[in-house]
Order: structure tokens, then sequence, then C-alpha cells
């Protein structure tokens, strides 16, 4: 189980309700923590992943911090999680 933070930016709010939370999740992969966020906050996995594509929506972004790296924008659905990495999505 690793304790994630993560953040909202710009209209992304008005699917969460808030501007960050943190969480305790099993998700181990980005595609995994979008589906269980959706649970969570019911649309928020259509934004991030239309599913008529399938892949991450070119119009938004996942900004990914981890402890001792460089913030990095994520490309990849099977970007690995781990215990309290910072998401962004905006």
């Amino acid at each position: 189980m690793s304790l994630i933070h993560l953040k909202y930016a710009t209209w992304i709010i008005t699917v969460t309700g808030k501007w960050e939370e943190t969480i305790q999740t099993e998700s181990r992969t980005i595609s995994d923590l979008i589906s269980e966020l959706d649970q969570i906050h019911p649309g928020f996995k259509d934004i991030f992943i239309p599913p008529k594509i399938g892949k991450l929506n070119i119009r938004t972004m996942i900004y990914l911090t981890r402890a001792g790296q460089p913030t990095k924008g994520v490309v990849e659905l099977q970007e690995i999680i781990e215990d309290n990495d910072t998401l962004l999505f905006y």
C-alpha cells in the first residue's frame, strides 16, 4: 500500500471537488490509479483516458514528483507509482 499525494488544477477541480488530497492506494501504475480515482470521482477516467482513444488525452497533463528526482510529465499509462509520490493532474 502506497501513500500518494494528489493535486488537481484548473477544471479538474470541478470533478474532484477539491484542490488536493492524500490517499492510500494499492494501485501500482498511473492507469490503475486513474481507474481507482474514477471510482471516487466519477468521470475522472474519461478526462484523462477518453474511451474512444484508450490512451492519455493530449489535452491534459499529469506531472509526477518523486523525492530526489526532478518533476516529469507522465507519458505512459504503465508508469510505476511509488510510496510518497506527488501527482498533479492538469
